[in-house]
C-alpha cells in the first residue's frame, strides 16, 4: 500500500502521521490502515493525558465518538483505539483553529459605523504625578472644581506628559513650539475644536500656576489661542415629544416607577445628570415644592419643583425605593435595583431606552431634557435671569445660548408688535 505523506507532519509524532493518513485513503476511496501495535487497545499504557492547545481530545471510554468534517469530506469518524487521544491532521487543525488573541481582540475594538476614533486611547492609563499632580490639588481644595471637571484636566495634561515623552523631555521644558505642536496633534486625532479648546484652557492654566510656583521663568502660552469652537443649537424637543417620553415607563413596575420619577425631575428642574445622582430625599421639600442642589464648584442653588413631578417622586419614595434601600444602605434618593447609587452612564441608559420606546429620537440625552426646560420656560416669557438662577450658570452669557425660540414663536411676536404686520 503506497503511504501518503504530509511535509508540514512531524515523522516523530507517529499519530498524527496516522490520523492523516487515514483521513486521506478515506477521501479518496481507500481502506483503513491497520494499527499500530502500540495503538491497540489492549495494550495497557500508564500516561498521563496530554492537554496540549491544537489537539483533539476524544471521547473517553463508553462514550460516543466525536466527528470532524472537512472541505469535500463526509463527516469521518475519528479512527483509532476509543481510549486514546487522536491528533487532528495539522491541515484540518489549522482551519478549524481558533483565531490569533491579537485578531479577536481587533473584532471586539472594531468600532461602530459612523463612530469616531477616540483619541486618549493614545493617552497612558497612568495618573498624573509630580507638578501635574500639584495643580489638580490646588483645582479641587482652592477652587472647588467638580471632580468631573477634574477628570477631564487630567486626561489633558496625560495627553501632554505622554506627549513630552515621546519628546524625551519634561512637561516644563516644552516650549511655545512643542505646545502649538500638541494642539495641532489633539486635532489630528479625532478631538473637536470643543475639546481641544478645553484642553488649551486646561494647559494655560496649568502654566500659569508653575509661573506662580516659581517652577517656570516664562509662560509656554502666553501667545497661544484656542481653535475658534463653533456655538452649536442646543437639541430640544416639543411638549408632544416630552409628554410621550413621560409616558412610556411601566408605571406597573417598581423600575417603571422609578424611571417616571427620574424623567419627571429632570424634565421638571432641568438637573445635570451629576446634579441628579446625587440628590438624597432630605432634599427636597415636598410641601412646599423646592429643590436644594449642588452644582458645579459645590454650588448651593434652589430650584422648584411641580406639582406632577412631586406626585411622582412620592409614589416611588413609598412603593419602590423601600425595596432596593435596605441591600446597600445606599443614602442617595434613585438607585439602581441592587440598592446602590445609580451612575450617570445608567441614567443615560435610562433616558435612551425610553426614548426609543416612545419613537422620540435615537439618541437621546438627559441633557436634552434640560436644554428642553430652558427652552419651552423661555418661549412661554420666563424671565433670562430667573432661568440663569434654576440653571446654575455663573455668567448670563451661557443662559443667552437658549434663546433661540421656534418658528411659530417668532411669528407670533411679529404678528404682534410690527406696526405693519
Amino acid at each position: 500500500m503506497r503511504v501518503v505523506r504530509f511535509d508540514r507532519v512531524r515523522t516523530s509524532v507517529r499519530r498524527g502521521l496516522l490520523a492523516g493518513q487515514r483521513l486521506h485513503q478515506l477521501a479518496r476511496g481507500g481502506h483503513h490502515h491497520r494499527a499500530h501495535p502500540r495503538d491497540r487497545p489492549d495494550r495497557a499504557r500508564l500516561r498521563r493525558q496530554a492537554q496540549l492547545r491544537g489537539r483533539d481530545h476524544g471521547a473517553q471510554r463508553g462514550q460516543p465518538r466525536q466527528h470532524v468534517r472537512g472541505p469535500g469530506l463526509g463527516a469521518a469518524a475519528h479512527l483509532g483505539p476509543p481510549g486514546r487521544q487522536r491528533r487532528v491532521p495539522l491541515p484540518l487543525a489549522r482551519r478549524q483553529a481558533r483565531p490569533r488573541r491579537g485578531q479577536a481582540q481587533a473584532r471586539r475594538l472594531d468600532l461602530r459605523p459612523g463612530a469616531e476614533p477616540i483619541a486618549r486611547a493614545r493617552v497612558l492609563a497612568e495618573p498624573p504625578a509630580g507638578v501635574e499632580r500639584e495643580y489638580l490639588d490646588h483645582l479641587r481644595v482652592e477652587r472647588a472644581l467638580s471632580a468631573n471637571t477634574l477628570e477631564a484636566y487630567g486626561r489633558d495634561l496625560s495627553r501632554l506628559s505622554a506627549y513630552a515623552r515621546r519628546r524625551k523631555r519634561s512637561v516644563l521644558d516644552l516650549g511655545q513650539a512643542d505646545i502649538a505642536g500638541f494642539i495641532g496633534d489633539l486635532r489630528e486625532h479625532g478631538l473637536s475644536a470643543r475639546s481641544v479648546a478645553r484642553a488649551v484652557h486646561a494647559l494655560r492654566g496649568f502654566f500659569r500656576f508653575c509661573l506662580r510656583e516659581g517652577k517656570l521663568r516664562v509662560d509656554p502660552m502666553e501667545n497661544l489661542r484656542a481653535p475658534r469652537a463653533f456655538t452649536a443649537l442646543p437639541r430640544y424637543l416639543t411638549p408632544a415629544q416630552v409628554e410621550g417620553l413621560l409616558d412610556a415607563p411601566d408605571v406597573t413596575t417598581p423600575l417603571g416607577l422609578r424611571d417616571r420619577a427620574i424623567l419627571e425631575v429632570l424634565y421638571a428642574t432641568g438637573l445635570r445628570v451629576s446634579e441628579l445622582v446625587s440628590l438624597r430625599p432630605s432634599d427636597l421639600d415636598m410641601e412646599v415644592g423646592i429643590l436644594t442642589c449642588f452644582g458645579k464648584g459645590r454650588k448651593e442653588r434652589l430650584v422648584p419643583l411641580g406639582a406632577q413631578a412631586r406626585r411622582w417622586t412620592a409614589r416611588y419614595l413609598e412603593e419602590a425605593r423601600p425595596r432596593w434601600a435596605p441591600r446597600r444602605g445606599a443614602a442617595e434618593l434613585f438607585l439602581s435595583n441592587r440598592g446602590a447609587r445609580l451612575s450617570r452612564m445608567g441614567l443615560w441608559g435610562i433616558v435612551r431606552r425610553h426614548a426609543l420606546t416612545a419613537g422620540v429620537a435615537s439618541t437621546l440625552t438627559p441633557h436634552v431634557l434640560r436644554h428642553s426646560f430652558a427652552t419651552h420656560l423661555l418661549e412661554r416669557g420666563a424671565d433670562l435671569r430667573a432661568l440663569q438662577a434654576m440653571l446654575g450658570h455663573a455668567d448670563i452669557s451661557t443662559t443667552q445660548i437658549y434663546t433661540h425660540i421656534t418658528r411659530e414663536r417668532l411669528r407670533k411676536v411679529y404678528d404682534q408688535y410690527h406696526p405693519r404686520a
